[in-house]
């Protein structure tokens, strides 16, 4: 498959002159790490929806928000992009044949790749907490407002939402409410032709959490759940706990002691699945412990059941700075994750508009 252009980095390139693991592209290879992309129209952006469009074969960009340097409320993003697989890696502007949601902090979303129907449920417009659940339909390019479809999550910002490919269910997992409370432990919900439904509230669950890292691996069937922020005596504190859900089991916490090693504990970090090597890959997040954003690498085998820090136990020669709420997105035409945006640490806080390609294989 042939990869998107890129800069040129040596000449003459074909696919047999790159080692096994690398990326062949017009102008050379990318090896087992992390590589910026200078684009001509850069998105400066965070906390926004990114996905991957499978019927179109680009990603879709929509809303977000730009972080004020003195700490104040963020600029709410409106707009949207797409990013063609043949198209450079650059952004051309997306529209959409009538109006969607009110874009916000914190929204949740998850793609479905297959069919490009994207979720985005809830989300916070300044002091007002929003339960508005929207579909949209990558073909079509319209919004379905499905807010009043069943029993839904209702009116909360920084929830966890996957696609769920195996059953073909969007699954909705915690987030923090008008009242400063997240949702009850084990409040989870799986929206699912049109309509929502509370699948499961019980124990063993997690328990109140919001910010989680949540990716769903595709080879075992299940959705992944890292870490987040939990309130206790009306403070927030990082948790480092791993679990596991599927729709028939309910939620299984992988039990620390079989761990030899795990993450530092986190919350606005970024997951997502790489089906070409199995695993789920996480990046960057905050740690309120220590006010560290956090710049690593860390790779989950349900397979195994283990955490490795980078490809192979090692980590990546070159990583992105520290940041939080930023995209990880798997790229089929590329074979590669890609890293886009998010808030780098201060004084004073940035947000950013990098685009990182990752050539682990």
């Amino acid at each position: 498959m042939r990869g998107p252009r890129l800069r040129p980095r040596v000449h003459n390139t074909t696919a047999a002159d790159c080692r096994s693991g690398q990326l062949c592209l017009s102008g050379g290879c990318l090896s087992n790490r992390f590589f910026p992309k200078t684009q001509s129209n850069p998105i400066v952006r965070a906390d926004h929806v990114l996905a991957y469009d499978g019927p179109n074969q680009r990603l879709v960009l929509f809303g977000g928000s730009i972080a004020s340097p003195n700490g104040s409320m963020p600029t709410i993003a409106s707009d949207a992009w797409a990013m063609p697989a043949d198209g450079g890696l650059d952004w051309i502007p997306l529209t959409s044949v009538n109006s969607g949601p009110t874009w916000s902090e914190g929204m949740g979303f998850a793609m479905d790749s297959t069919a490009g129907k994207l979720l985005v449920h809830g989300g916070r417009a300044g002091t007002n907490y929003l339960s508005e659940t929207w579909l949209w339909d990558s073909t079509t390019r319209s919004w379905a407002n499905m807010t009043q479809q069943g029993t839904g999550p209702g009116a909360l910002h920084y929830s966890s939402v996957v696609f769920d490919s195996t059953r073909g269910v969007f699954v909705h997992f915690g987030g923090l409410s008008g009242t400063s409370t997240p949702q009850a432990a084990g409040a989870t919900f799986e929206f699912a032709n049109g309509t929502w439904a509370r699948k499961f509230s019980g124990s063993p669950a997690p328990q109140l959490r919001y910010q989680s890292q949540f990716a769903f691996d595709e080879a075992n069937g299940v959705a992944v759940l890292f870490g987040g922020c939990v309130l206790g005596s009306g403070l927030s504190y990082t948790n480092d706990e791993t679990w596991l859900y599927n729709s028939s089991a309910g939620w299984e916490q992988v039990s620390p002691s079989t761990l030899p090693q795990h993450p530092p504990g986190r919350c606005s970090g970024t997951m997502a699945y790489d089906p070409v090597r199995k695993v789920v890959t996480l990046m960057g997040g905050y740690r309120y412990e220590t006010g560290e954003y956090l710049a690593d690498y860390w790779e989950w085998s349900t397979a195994t059941r283990r955490w490795t820090p980078g490809p192979g136990g090692v980590s990546p020669a070159v990583l992105p700075s520290g940041r939080v709420l930023s995209r990880l997105v798997w790229f089929p035409p590329a074979r590669r994750m890609v890293l886009h945006g998010g808030v780098l640490s201060g004084p004073p806080m940035t947000t950013t508009s990098e685009f990182w390609l990752y050539g682990g294989e």
